[in-house]
């Protein structure tokens, strides 16, 4: 018969795991800390879009790139900005004819810090919910 211990095993230079995890607790607890900050705390004021609610926002124009495929230019204040990252998307809605509401996300091809607008490009799908809507917008029509 073998006794199981129960303490940590030493792994090398007197490092034991009891004290890896705790590194590794404190060091995730801090970048999740850092995240909920960026989040929540919305260090750039010269932002329009909001990170918590949906945002009415107006089409600037709309350029068609192939036969199922549109860029949308979105206007924003002139001061204003996306200020997205890279990777970052857009959630548009839009409601339905028969009014339910339904939502994409869609990723900014324009620039981070590009003043007064953004753009989009949309791939329209046939039996799709949102892009066919995305799609019919006309200069001045609104989206959130």
């Amino acid at each position: 018969m073998r006794h199981i211990g129960t303490r940590f095993p030493v792994i090398a230079n007197g490092f034991s795991g009891k004290r890896i995890l705790l590194a590794g607790g404190l060091l995730a607890a801090t970048a999740g800390g850092i995240a909920a900050y960026r989040f929540f705390n919305n260090a750039q004021p010269d932002t329009t879009v909001s990170r918590l609610k949906f945002t009415p926002i107006s089409l600037e124009s709309s350029e068609k790139l192939t036969h199922d495929v549109k860029r949308l230019r979105f206007k924003l204040d002139d001061d204003k900005r996306l200020g997205f990252n890279v990777s970052s998307a857009v959630l548009f809605r839009v409601r339905q004819a028969d009014d339910k509401t339904e939502w994409r996300p869609y990723t900014p091809v324009s620039a981070r810090n590009q003043q007064g607008w953004f753009e989009i490009v949309v791939k329209r799908y046939d039996k799709g919910l949102v892009s066919p809507v995305m799609h019919a917008l006309k200069p001045g029509d609104t989206v959130e």
